[in-house]
This record gives structure tokens, C-alpha cells and sequence, in this order.
């Protein structure tokens, strides 16, 4: 048995009132001038944005008004980081480019492995155990400010326009 329905013949229904998708090419045919400036000096736009947002972040510690260390859920930071920083910079600085065996450790200990993470920490540690501690958010700026770029990179990679 068949069940009778209320819609009348000649009945259509009506299309979806939401707006339609614009497609990549209408949006160049809209800002052309935007699409050409962010083509030509987008990576100008991105240093911008980048260095805005690592300053607003990052702002005491660039400024020198506190250290990146910290001593409450992060205290390994200052626990053993910084210190272990601070004695391979020492030693980088009076013994040997790079570190090999050091006696500050217990009874003398290879100090190679591990001393030296990422290049930003030997970088870091070229610039002397004194500047150690306030380096340390100039690093992580560093880092950040990479790591966008290469992001920004990537994108240009897979094709996709600089706006």
C-alpha cells in the first residue's frame, strides 16, 4: 500500500539560499591589486607579520626585561639546561671548538653527546657562556621566524597564490 504524500504536481523545490563558493579565479578577478602586491612583496608581508608577532610573544625577553628560564613546570630549563649550556659555551670558548671530555662533570665526562642539539644551540653557544641566558629567547625567535618561512615556502610549493 502506498503512502499518499501532500506535494502537488508541478511543485519544485526551492534551491538553497546559501551563497555559492567562490572560485580561486573570481577572487583574482575581485583584488587584482591585492593579488599583485602579495605576488610581488608577500614574503616582505610575512617578515612583517612574523617579527610583529615574535615582539608581541616574546617582548620581555628581547627586551632583556626577564630570562627564558623558568622554575615552575618548565625548571628543567633552569635546572639543567642553562647549566649544561653555560659549561659547553665555557668550554667551547677556553678549550676546544668542540666539546669532547670535560672534568666539571662528576670525575670527567664525554660531554660531545648531546651538547650540541640543533644548530641554533651551537650558534648560541659561539656567542659565550656569559651571554647564555639572554640568548636563549633570541634563539627561540630565531626558530619561530624559520619555521614560518618554511611554512610560507611550502605553500608557495603547492602552488598556492601568496594572498
Amino acid at each position: 500500500m502506498k503512502q499518499k504524500t501532500s506535494v502537488k504536481k508541478g511543485f519544485k523545490p526551492k534551491k538553497s539560499i546559501a551563497p555559492k563558493s567562490i572560485k580561486r579565479k573570481q577572487i583574482k578577478e575581485l583584488f587584482p591589486e591585492v593579488t599583485f602586491y602579495f605576488n610581488k612583496y608577500g614574503h616582505f608581508a610575512l617578515l612583517f607579520i612574523l617579527m610583529l608577532l615574535c615582539f608581541i610573544v616574546f617582548r620581555d625577553f628581547l627586551l632583556f626585561n626577564k630570562l627564558y628560564l623558568f622554575k615552575d613546570i618548565g625548571s628543567d630549563s633552569i635546572n639543567s639546561n642553562y647549566p649544561h649550556g653555560y659549561q659547553v659555551a665555557y668550554y667551547m670558548k677556553h678549550t676546544s671548538l668542540f666539546p669532547k671530555w670535560s672534568f666539571y662533570q662528576g670525575m670527567g665526562q664525554n660531554i660531545f653527546p648531546l651538547s650540541i642539539p640543533d644548530p641554533f644551540y651551537f650558534i648560541l653557544m659561539l656567542s659565550g657562556e656569559n651571554n647564555v641566558a639572554y640568548g636563549i629567547a633570541i634563539m627561540e625567535v630565531v626558530k619561530v621566524m624559520c619555521a614560518g618561512i618554511l611554512f610560507y615556502l611550502f605553500l608557495k610549493k603547492l602552488s598556492l597564490n601568496s594572498y
